[in-house]
């Protein structure tokens, strides 16, 4: 709910200044598909992510390390999309075929850094969580919550003016984005974290 909040904060707040606007046939059947999505897109990425690879990644490196690794690999990773139009013809080399299309948004490095800087600091906001707890269940519904607000205010709302430096394409990219996750990351401190007690120190664990 807390990561949910604040984006709708922020988009309510784009409402207002006129950069969106609420669509007038809102689909809002279309929200429990999104809810659904954003559900086990968090729990295949956080499975694999901050359990399975930050796991191996601590075997090691000290926690820190681990975390900022993880999360470079975590934000690298969402770039390499293949196409929206497939191979309609599949060959023994229809997968090297697809390889340099996976690579392509690269060539906008503009885009790459707007979306990248706020992928990897989500991903360190997910990985700190998931250290401190020794759980998944706090990152996978703080992961959850990013996902259902971004989709659903792209959803319901229609783009009207240029943000950029403070957002791109969506809320997910540019120096608003950073600046909401890191509020996020300081309220979720200050409910679930700042008192928890028996988790080792981030520096220390292994």
């Amino acid at each position: 709910m807390v990561a949910i909040s604040f984006v709708f904060l922020a988009g309510f707040g784009l409402v207002l200044s006129g950069a969106f606007e609420l669509k007038h046939a809102i689909p809002w059947s279309s929200l429990t598909r999104v809810f659904l999505s954003a559900i086990v897109v968090a729990l295949i990425e956080e499975a694999l992510f901050r359990g399975a690879l930050l796991g191996l990644v601590r075997q090691s490196l000290a926690s820190i390390p681990a975390v900022i690794v993880v999360s470079l690999i975590f934000a690298v990773v969402h770039f390499l999309k293949p196409p929206a139009k497939q191979i309609s013809w599949v060959t023994w080399h229809s997968g090297f075929d697809l390889l340099p299309q996976l690579f392509r948004q690269f060539s906008e490095p503009a885009l790459v850094l707007g979306d990248a800087v706020s992928l990897f600091v989500l991903g360190l906001l997910l990985a700190a969580v998931t250290v401190k707890t020794s759980s998944l269940w706090l990152g996978i519904g703080l992961h959850a919550g990013f996902v259902f607000g971004k989709m659903s205010f792209n959803k319901l709302t229609l783009r009207r003016a240029d943000l950029s430096p403070w957002f791109g394409h969506d809320l997910t990219a540019g120096i608003g984005s950073v600046l909401i996750l890191l509020f996020v990351w300081l309220v979720v401190w200050l409910i679930f974290l700042r008192d928890q007690s028996g988790s080792p120190p981030m520096d220390n664990a292994r």
